[in-house]
């Protein structure tokens, strides 16, 4: 396609399994910034992109490239919850049309070759893309329902269609009904008492007002306070949830993909592969027990007859070749 006056080709790249991976994402955006396709003169602008809550948008490879300062995205996720029913792909209008349009030209390519006597009427590997193309027509091609299935879902216009999917609806927070205010009205007597005060003008409007600026600094002190507390817990909450997940970072109280969600992943995998580390390390040295127990099991036994063997040397020299599979009972 052309872009800015600039020719963008296409980018095809596939998996094992099928299914989008960090690295994919991330070698994308790559080839974006490869072609200058967003002008970088000012650091305040940076290039937005809105995804979905899949797993692979919070893998380390994506996150690592989004947040690297000579390339930074602000990276959003829509929706934490039922992030399949997002994406335009598996619409009716798409997918359930392809397979739908994809078994209808397998039968009619099959009933072609029984019409014409073929000894084996069946699909070859090789005609796969004969039947895929013209299934393709019938369904990701056509443009006007490709439009409704994008508006359906609130990608464009963005109307934030999603959330209200019964299966996002299931997980919301119930709201907090408000507190009633525990403050009393002021009685006529108060009132008529301060109404003959005079702050308006000399020393006591110059006093007043020196309170009010002290009320005002304290407050904004105080939400201050309040905003870095709420951060330092959400930060908390990345870092300690089992999983990071689309869910975990909306319940923290973002949706930005930005260092912060980095530097928890980062900390997790840093735990991981110290945990991973340690198994290891306990495994290397029960090994090593087991084969110097053996090691000494088996100088004992040299010049011993079978009958005069004992339990512990039995065990130890047991342990030493027993295997995971294998079901046979040690001796006792």
């Amino acid at each position: 396609c052309t872009f800015q006056g600039k020719e963008v080709p296409c980018v095809v790249a596939n998996t094992d399994n099928g299914s989008i991976t960090s690295e994919l994402l991330a070698s994308f955006l790559e080839h974006m910034d490869r072609l200058e396709l967003f002008p970088r003169t000012d650091p305040n602008v940076k290039p937005f992109l809105l995804l979905d809550g899949h797993g692979s948008r919070l893998e380390l490879p994506f996150l690592k490239y989004i947040n690297t300062e000579a390339h930074q995205w602000v990276v959003c996720i829509g929706v934490p919850y039922g992030t399949s029913y997002w994406q335009v792909g598996d619409s009716p209008e798409q997918n359930g049309c392809y397979k739908m349009a994809l078994t209808s030209e397998k039968a009619g390519l099959a009933l072609k070759k029984q019409r014409h006597c073929l000894p084996n009427p069946r699909i070859e590997t090789y005609e796969i893309v004969i039947v895929v193309t013209a299934a393709w027509q019938k369904s990701f091609a056509r443009v006007a329902y490709n439009k409704e299935a994008i508006a359906a879902r609130g990608w464009n216009p963005l109307t934030r269609n999603l959330l209200d999917h019964p299966e996002n609806l299931a997980t919301k927070e119930p709201e907090q009904q408000p507190q009633e205010s525990q403050e009393q009205e002021p009685s006529d007597s108060q009132t008529s008492v301060a109404a003959t005060l005079n702050f308006g003008s000399r020393l006591s409007n110059t006093v007043m007002a020196d309170i009010i600026q002290n009320i005002d600094r304290e407050k904004v002190r105080a939400q201050i306070r309040q905003n870095q507390e709420r951060g330092r817990k959400a930060l908390e909450s990345l870092k300690e949830c089992k999983k990071l997940s689309a869910g975990a970072v909306f319940k923290s109280g973002r949706a930005w993909l930005g260092r912060d969600v980095l530097e928890a992943q980062l900390e997790r995998t840093m735990k991981k592969k110290r945990k991973e580390k340690e198994i290891v390390r306990k495994r290397a040295g029960e090994k090593e027990k087991k084969k110097q127990a053996y090691l000494k099991a088996s100088s004992e036994i040299a010049e011993l007859e079978e009958s005069k063997w004992s339990v512990s040397q039995l065990k130890a020299l047991v342990n030493h070749k027993r295997r995971k599979t294998d079901s046979w009972q040690q001796p006792k």
